[in-house]
């Protein structure tokens, strides 16, 4: 198994991420890039200010479409993860704001792929917050 995090970054801010993941895992922690293909025991990172998709096992990056407002990098991710893996993908939410991920996590869903999401009141800030719709598209049995 695979694993890609995306993180809401400033697109101007380096991640740290990489780093500090390497020294916490026996995996190998890579910051994603372009046709780099998915292996198991892995963690890749998307790099700020890039949206990351999944097609025939490989990562590809592409830029933004919008130049500014609101960017929705995890949504676009979990769309492509859905068309490619179908009931093999895999999307687990942590806390945070606003609606990225909600409509991914649908695709996923009805694909037959597997959605976890992280109870809002058990997240560790008070200022993270999970919409309550993707929780709940995250619990709802079909």
């Amino acid at each position: 198994m695979a694993f890609i995090l995306v993180q809401h970054l400033d697109p101007t801010h380096e991640s740290m991420l990489v780093d500090l993941l390497a020294g916490y895992t026996s995996m190998a922690v890579r910051q994603a890039t372009d046709g780099m293909p998915l292996r198991p025991d892995h963690v890749y990172v998307i790099p700020p200010g890039t949206y990351l998709s999944v097609a025939a096992g490989m990562l590809h990056l592409s830029q933004p479409q919008a130049r500014h407002g609101a960017r929705l990098p995890f949504d676009f991710l979990l769309h492509s993860l859905a068309e490619d893996c179908g009931a093999r993908a895999i999307a687990v939410i942590l806390s945070g704001t606003g609606a990225d991920g909600s409509l991914g996590l649908k695709a996923i869903k009805e694909q037959g792929g597997l959605v976890v999401a992280q109870d809002p009141d058990e997240a560790a800030s008070g200022w993270h917050r999970m919409r309550g719709h993707r929780r709940d598209l995250a619990t709802r049995q079909h």
